[in-house]
């Protein structure tokens, strides 16, 4: 796929998709999931530019309104950013810091189609036999759903295809 989400990242599809996996993904966490999926994961983070998307998403909720302040989501966002609005983390970054703070070890498989990509999460986390965030160079919707079917533990899966005008998505086809 020609997608390139530094361009989309913290745009308002972003803020609801976070703030609810974040919801979520904490409830799981405290219930003993320890298993994160994600089809297809994008960089661990991005630097906001000035004129990105970001400025009608994360950037209409800054500063951090205080009814929000609470949320594990804009938590995470502060202590991104405890300067200014300068950072945005991607889906499995923000599940790994939940899981950080609760003091778990979380198996986090993810999944993309961008050596770019790759090489971020590889840098970040080193990818290796051993760690926690196993990365595979591929298709996401046919990657996940083989690990999905092995997988023996309970699991969060995020299906997060980028929205790229057309067509028809793979697995949608019966």
């Amino acid at each position: 796929m020609g997608y390139d989400h530094c361009r989309h990242a913290g745009n308002a599809g972003d803020v609801w998709k976070h703030l609810i996996l974040a919801e979520v993904a904490d409830r799981l966490l405290a219930a003993g999931v320890r298993v994160y999926v994600e089809s297809h994961a994008g960089r661990p983070g991005y630097r906001l530019r000035p004129g990105g998307e970001w400025e009608g998403g994360i950037g209409r909720l800054w500063p951090i309104p205080e009814g929000l302040a609470a949320h594990p989501y804009f938590q995470i966002m502060a202590a991104l950013n405890p300067q200014a609005l300068e950072r945005y983390p991607g889906s499995a970054s923000i599940v790994l810091e939940l899981a950080r703070r609760r003091g778990f070890v979380l198996r986090v498989e993810l999944w993309d189609t961008s050596p770019e990509v790759e090489a971020a999460w590889r840098s970040r986390h080193g990818g290796g036999e051993g760690s926690q965030v196993q990365f595979h160079l591929g298709d996401g919707f046919s990657g996940a759903s083989r690990f999905i079917g092995r997988c023996r533990e309970l699991a969060l899966l995020l299906i997060d295809s980028p929205f790229t005008g057309g067509g028809t998505p793979p697995w949608w086809m019966g």
